[in-house]
């Protein structure tokens, strides 16, 4: 079962900051798990929209229950054992960020894991296989080819943060990332 959250390719900027601002104000006030997963998700789609409008025939993936669940079971491992690791074996790709805070009642927005993982923009050399996977976690995130994703988050006893994105089907495939992450449009 696929559940539909793009934002509409016809809907206008103005609208978008104004959807932004009140899931921001709402999630700060609601903390509950699913209105913290969809705004995660909604941040990671929004700035997938910006990405498109950057990136040469990059769609916002669509998010799917199955794979909100995979990553759900993933970020709850995560906060049970306290650790901060990529599954070993896994189906989908993954992307995981953490953040801590004494604070038990704090919260992390998608905005801050899309933030980090767009960072490594910075590492990629566009249109040549990468040396190295230092910029993997963007790739992933405009992966071309990847067309559905989940995302979770689970928080830790000791105050991790963590969120988990995956993605179907799987990026940064040697010999797949010139034609997977084209650059930026001029």
């Amino acid at each position: 079962m696929f559940l539909e959250c793009k934002w509409p390719v016809e809907q206008d900027f103005r609208s978008l900051q104004i959807n932004i601002l009140l899931m921001s104000f709402w999630s700060k006030r609601l903390t509950s798990d699913l209105v913290l997963t969809l705004q995660i998700f909604q941040t990671i789609s929004f700035t997938g929209m910006i990405l498109s409008s950057l990136i040469i025939g990059v769609d916002t993936p669509t998010l799917v229950v199955l794979i909100c669940a995979y990553a759900r079971e993933w970020a709850n491992h995560l906060a049970a054992v306290d650790s901060f690791k990529h599954r070993t074996e896994r189906k989908y790709g993954e992307n995981i960020f953490m953040k801590w805070s004494s604070d038990p009642n704090h919260v992390v927005s998608g905005d801050a894991a899309v933030e980090s993982w767009y960072s490594e923009i910075k590492d990629h050399t566009f249109g040549q296989e990468p040396r190295s996977l230092k910029s993997g976690h963007f790739t992933q995130v405009i992966w071309k080819d990847s067309k559905r994703m989940g995302v979770a988050w689970a928080k830790s006893k000791t105050g991790k943060i963590l969120v988990v994105a995956n993605y179907e089907p799987a990026g940064n495939f040697v010999g797949r990332f010139t034609e997977n992450v084209p650059p930026p449009k001029k």
